[in-house]
């Protein structure tokens, strides 16, 4: 049981730390998107 936790832990972390710059990324990507869009 608790190595079965373990792994969901493990696996919620590596998908956080996955997921955080990618939401980072994206959220860069939109400001950018929109900032060119007002310029035109």
């Amino acid at each position: 049981m608790s190595k079965s936790y373990a792994d969901v832990l493990t696996t919620t972390n590596y998908l956080t730390s996955f997921y955080m710059p990618t939401r980072g990324l994206m959220d860069g990507v939109m400001t950018m998107v929109h900032a060119a869009t007002r310029c035109h």
